[in-house]
């Protein structure tokens, strides 16, 4: 499986906004996360997902698009002249005024055209170098998952690269690969040149519905490039003028992209459940505290901003009061957590972790209470919580299948949508206080896989196939959970994307973290 980079891993969020208390020029993506969980499970961090996981972490400039381009600017036949075929049918071909080769440091051709209105295709492909000239690994990183680049042969042009600790989930030491051609990448890739977009480091294999403009019937096979909260989502897809909403960035009010598993340009935006839920052992449904006007579970808040409109505000402080009583209900959660892992038999690194876990969930909930306080006007807080049937599973497999469910999937994909709520939101008050429960989730979700690393120990086929069952039981779950939300406000620069961002980023972590570590984890 391939091992993918995090070429942006110290530039800013999209719209210039650094994250405050982050190293500076630092932003979060899903590649990160997936380098920390992978190194957690104890293996070279970074295999690639599924459909729509080009795992390449590369920013984008308003200047170079997020659309696409097409050579043939005439739309006559060899319009492109790269590789001697025509440049579409003669209809389309003139969507892309004034190709402008994009040359590389030396000044060679790279195959890739820039359009007068920014937008990017890709004309010919050529041979590009495969160097990766950034920091190897040190040797005393956190985590282990190589540790020279001799150690990364799953694919060609392989470095083992330092990640460092951007949100308290430790440094790591993982396997990248390069490509110097679409020869080294796999069946529905091509190799997107170092340089092509802003912060592409080294050249990368990302996921194409076509190689070159002549693939597609507008003459058009164009690049695809798009900041979704947590990465950048890269792609080559064919230009459809009939389908296609926008070209480039400057036709939207954010971004103009191809989401994930998407096949038309359209509008998009940056998009992002926080914490370890508490699941009634008879339901498995979410056991939480009911609601109740108490002041004592409110952490000290700075001055914060509220929405102006008073239906946005009301909406606001019921979201914050249901984030509230899930952290509150994480406390218990990770308290019988520490009891299952006490009646295993874990090792010490897990117990004091779950403890920790604990004491996080507690600081989480104090804070989440005081911003649905200050938003609904009147002190709000947890009343007695019904701890009825909470006992803990005793068993490595009713605990192994339980983590799988309520942690490895739930827990790390509420950790991509916490980062996304994070570099999304402009309240500064607020934003400090996402930073803060994302990256102790991370912790979070490193110890469920870590967990899952050791439960794994010595389990046979028949376990394995249950462990597997119930992952796709829990990635549908979340998925269809998604799927389920009906429309309500989307109030981004307050951490509260819309249902259907939610959707898109959930789908984008399943296939970019969940999958792989699952892989990682189970064997592929």
């Amino acid at each position: 499986m391939r091992s993918l980079p995090l070429s942006a891993a110290h530039r800013a969020p999209a719209g210039g906004r650094t994250p405050p208390g982050s190293p500076a020029g630092s932003t979060v993506h899903l590649v990160s996360l997936r380098v920390a969980l992978l190194a957690a499970l104890g293996v070279a961090a970074g295999c690639s997902g599924t459909k729509g996981d080009d795992g390449d972490d590369t920013e984008l400039t308003g200047d170079e698009g997020g659309g696409v381009g097409g050579d043939g600017s005439d739309g006559t036949d060899g319009g492109d002249g790269g590789d001697g075929t025509d440049g579409g049918d003669g209809t389309t071909g003139d969507a892309c005024v004034d190709p402008v080769d994009i040359l590389d440091a030396d000044g060679a051709a790279t195959g890739y055209q820039r359009c007068a209105d920014g937008a990017i295709n890709r004309k010919s492909a050529v041979t590009t170098s495969a160097e990766i000239d950034l920091g190897r690994c040190e040797g005393t990183e956190d985590y282990l998952g190589c540790d020279t680049d001799a150690d990364c042969t799953d694919a060609p042009n392989g470095a083992c690269l330092h990640y460092p600790d951007l949100y308290g989930g430790g440094t790591s030491c993982g396997c990248v690969y390069a490509c110097s051609s679409d020869a080294d990448c796999d069946t529905g890739e091509i190799c997107l040149t170092a340089g092509i977009v802003e912060g592409n480091d080294w050249s990368t294999c990302v996921q194409a519905d076509c190689t070159v403009n002549a693939d597609c019937d507008s003459g058009e096979c164009g690049v695809s490039t798009y900041n979704d909260g947590c990465g950048y989502v890269q792609t080559a897809t064919c230009r459809d003028p009939d389908a296609d909403a926008c070209r480039v960035d400057d036709a939207c009010d954010d971004q103009c992209g191809v989401r994930y598993s998407g096949t038309s340009w359209e509008c998009l935006t940056m998009d992002c459940a926080i914490g370890r839920p508490m699941v009634d052992a008879t339901t498995g449904a979410a056991r939480t505290a009911p609601p109740v006007a108490r002041a004592d579970w409110r952490a000290e808040l700075g001055a914060l901003a509220l929405p102006a409109d008073p239906a946005a505000r009301a909406f606001f402080a019921e979201h914050w009061t249901a984030v509230a009583r899930m952290e509150h209900a994480s406390v218990a959660s990770f308290a019988r957590f520490t009891l299952e892992l006490m009646a295993l038999g874990a090792p010490p690194a897990l117990v004091r972790d779950a403890q920790r876990a604990a004491a996080d969930e507690v600081d989480h909930a104090t804070v989440a209470f005081a911003i649905a306080s200050a938003a609904a006007g009147a002190p709000v807080g947890p009343g007695p919580m019904d701890m009825a049937g909470a006992l803990p599973a005793t068993s490595r497999e009713d605990a192994l299948l339980a983590l799988i469910r309520e942690a490895c999937v739930g827990e790390t994909v509420g950790v991509a949508e916490a980062q996304a709520a994070a570099a999304a939101t402009t309240e500064p008050v607020l934003r400090a206080a996402l930073e803060t429960i994302a990256a102790d989730e991370q912790r979070h979700a490193a110890l469920a896989w870590r967990t899952l690393s050791w439960l794994l120990e010595g389990a046979d086929a028949a376990l394995r196939a249950k462990a597997r069952a119930a992952f796709e039981g829990a990635i549908a779950a979340v998925l269809d959970g998604a799927a389920a939300e009906g429309e309500m406000p989307a109030l981004d620069d307050w951490g509260i994307p819309s249902p259907a961002a939610r959707r898109q980023l959930r789908a984008r972590a399943i296939d970019a973290v969940v999958r792989p570590c699952m892989a990682a984890a189970l064997g592929a």
